[in-house]
């Protein structure tokens, strides 16, 4: 009897996991051949010049922190699947599947006495939150997908030990724990996130189960110094200065804001921007708002479980308060979301069983958040496709030898879904015809970037003479980018570019001794690349 229950289990988790890949699998359909865009191809011409050693190349931040989880990772795939972007794609969701089956587990071991459909309702409403789209389609984000899988599997793990103490598990512990802190430094919040789930849910005088705490702390010391030594920063990516500085107004604005984001899907709703801005303006109404829902959950919600849920959605959210929340980047959620989806999903589920009591209304309701949801993250998909495709017919264009390239306008991103951006030192519409194995001695410069709303956006280029053009927006609702922080002036040993007061226009000029009879123009126009001689 207790072998057939066992085989009926493995079963059903079975289905659960082979549903959550067939519909992961529709909703990221539109985007599979959208892998390789932003920096994600970079690393891939790192593998191919230095082989194993390109782990040390494959990201920016391999110059100034210890990611050495996170390099692995992405060489070894890229040792599986070379440049095929439908294998990194399938495998790159059937993990994302994978985490979402883990979720699954971890709120049958939370919830225990709640049916299957709360369970599926868990799994499902993570898997299809449009907010992971960056994270599954972009081609340099394995290691989000690891962090998803590393936390999941150590709180698994933790209960599991809790109950059965068991060195194996220890020892799976202290690897899982110590592998994620090479992939983020997000992964550094584990540590507080198992403290809290141990100090919640085992007693504190049984040393056993607080083994593995205790064997992290050296670790994470370890792991600071490494960082500390190998970039100068202990903290990495953006570094102490902006990770460790917080506003406390700002901050419960943005708090505010992601509770919006993630439990209301807001990046859809025509209303946000004025949302946003209320936020922004008045102060005491962050306040009232974050007054009211501690009020509801001390009232209403409280016990061991959710105090953890919540607190883990917070200590998740936190590293990205002091960063920029940008209303129109609306795919944004790589580090801004993924981890704190894991707790948003358990919360989104929790809320729903418990406050509506009909059976009827409740699958309603759950039904209609997961359309709302998959529905958001479809069009999301729909937007990676529509900025490959653009990417590829311009990709396309004959390119001469010995050439210097002058872009006018080099696309950011299309509605949200990043194109040409990054490089590591390499210009980024280089960097993917490199990848498509482009072999002519060609020079690209960036004079400015330029965000799409349309396939049929352009600019108007006039030439005021033999040095001098000017380059206008044809219409409102784009702006030019310098880098990735928006235009302001500037100026190199080859031109000087200089905007208008709201990014709508720019002059270009060339220095006079700069000699541009093997210099070009090219610029987007309606979905295609153009080009103007400087003759």
């Amino acid at each position: 009897m207790i072998e057939n229950k066992y085989f009926l289990k493995n079963k059903i988790d079975f289905i659960f996991f082979l549903f959550f890949v067939l519909i992961s699998l529709l909703l990221y359909l539109p985007a599979f051949k959208s892998r390789w865009v932003f920096d994600a191809a970079d690393f891939l011409l790192k593998y191919e010049k230095y082989g194993i050693n390109g782990i040390w190349f494959s990201f920016y931040e391999s110059t100034n922190t210890f990611l050495v989880s996170n390099h692995f990772i992405h060489f070894f795939i890229y040792k599986l699947f070379g440049k095929s972007v439908f294998f990194h794609s399938f495998f790159s969701i059937i993990w994302h599947s994978f985490n979402g089956f883990l979720l699954l587990k971890l709120s049958q071991n939370l919830f225990e006495n709640q049916k299957l459909f709360f369970y599926f309702s868990v799994g499902i409403l993570y898997i299809t939150s449009p907010y992971h789209s960056e994270a599954v389609i972009w081609g340099c984000n394995y290691h989000y997908l690891a962090l998803n899988s590393c936390i999941l599997a150590l709180l698994l793990l933790f209960y599991k030990n809790n109950n059965h103490f068991s060195l194996k598990k220890i020892v799976c512990i202290v690897l899982i724990f110590t592998f994620s802190l090479g992939l983020h430094e997000l992964a550094f919040l584990n540590f507080i996130i198992l403290f809290i789930f141990q100090f919640l849910f085992t007693d504190i005088r049984n040393f056993k189960n607080w083994l593995p705490i205790i064997l992290f702390i050296p670790i994470v010391f370890i792991f600071l110094y490494l960082r500390l030594k190998v970039g100068g920063d202990s903290i990495g990516h953006y570094g102490a200065s902006v990770h460790l500085k917080y506003n406390l107004i700002e901050s419960i604005q943005k708090l505010n804001k992601y509770f919006y984001k993630l439990f209301l899907v807001s990046s859809v709703h025509p209303f946000q921007l004025l949302v946003h801005k209320v936020l922004d303006k008045f102060v005491v109404i962050n306040f009232t708002i974050l007054f009211i829902i501690s009020a509801i959950f001390l009232r209403y919600i409280y016990n061991k479980i959710t105090l953890f849920l919540v607190l883990g959605l917070i200590i998740y959210l936190l590293p990205v308060l002091n960063l920029y929340f940008v209303d129109y980047l609306y795919i944004a959620g790589d580090r801004y979301c993924t981890l704190p989806l894991i707790f948003s999903s358990l919360i989104s589920a929790f809320l729903i069983f418990k406050f509506i009591k009909s059976q009827k209304v409740k699958i309603v309701f759950i039904t209609l958040l997961i359309l709302l949801q998959a529905s958001t993250l479809f069009y999301y998909n729909l937007l990676w496709k529509n900025s490959n495709e653009i990417m590829e017919n311009m990709e396309k264009y004959r390119f001469e030898n010995n050439t210097n390239y002058y872009w006018l306008n080099l696309p950011e991103s299309f509605k949200g879904a990043y194109m040409y951006k990054g490089g590591d030192g390499i210009h980024p519409f280089l960097v993917r015809l490199k990848l498509k194995n482009f072999k002519m001695n060609t020079n690209f410069y960036s004079i400015a970037g330029m965000n799409l709303n349309s396939n049929k956006d352009k600019i108007i280029v006039e030439k005021l003479n033999s040095k001098v053009f000017k380059v206008t927006l044809s219409q409102w609702g784009n702006w030019f980018w310098v880098g990735e922080y928006g235009a302001s002036d500037y100026k190199n040993e080859l031109y000087r570019v200089d905007f208008d007061d709201i990014n709508h226009s720019y002059l270009l000029t060339f220095n006079q001794n700069n000699k541009l009879s093997k210099s070009k123009i090219i610029y987007y126009d309606s979905g295609k690349l153009k080009q103007m001689s400087l003759k």
